[in-house]
């Protein structure tokens, strides 16, 4: 077995501008479903209930003080602000290089803008709330959620396309 693939690198984008340089860390969304257990006659145990899209959150941090990440607070729609992030994994053992890219578009949930003290780095850190999320590696699509449109494809899979026609959609 060979070495993993590790982040060597990363830069954002905030509705199309680089952050190079800015972009100081970040927490890729966890991706879960909302489960009600069920359990009825002649069951011998509860089993999970698909209930829908858990809420997705990208959390970001911009190193020092960067104007640009305001721009969208209090917006008025659900996807007003597009977080594109980009990551470098490197296999040491190989050399191969995988790129994976994360989409969401939504808005900011939170600005915590931290602690200042002079002559240290700040941080602002940014919560995003997505109604949009789509994660590629190497250009393949893996994962794509559209939450308003009803959309959820898993490795080109659809997995709300049944749902969407029962319902006319």
């Amino acid at each position: 077995m060979g070495l993993p693939p590790i982040l060597k690198n990363m830069n954002g984008f905030l509705d199309g501008v680089s952050l190079a340089g800015a972009i100081a860390e970040v927490t890729i969304p966890t991706l879960a479903r909302t489960f009600e257990d069920y359990r009825g006659g002649g069951m011998d145990g509860n089993i999970g209930i698909d209930m829908g899209q858990e809420n997705i959150e990208f959390e970001w941090k911009l190193g020092g003080h960067i104007t640009a990440g305001y721009g969208s607070y209090a917006a008025q729609t659900h996807d007003a602000t597009m977080i594109r992030w980009v990551g470098a994994y490197q296999d040491d053992g190989t050399g191969l290089l995988k790129v994976v890219e994360i989409v969401v578009r939504g808005r900011h949930q939170e600005i915590a803008p931290g602690t200042g003290k002079a002559g240290e780095k700040s941080e602002e850190t940014f919560k995003t709330r997505a109604s949009f999320y789509q994660m590629s590696v190497d250009g393949a699509e893996i994962i794509y959620i559209d939450i308003p449109n009803m959309v959820c494809r898993v490795n080109g899979n659809d997995r709300m396309a049944e749902m969407r026609a029962a319902l006319g959609i």
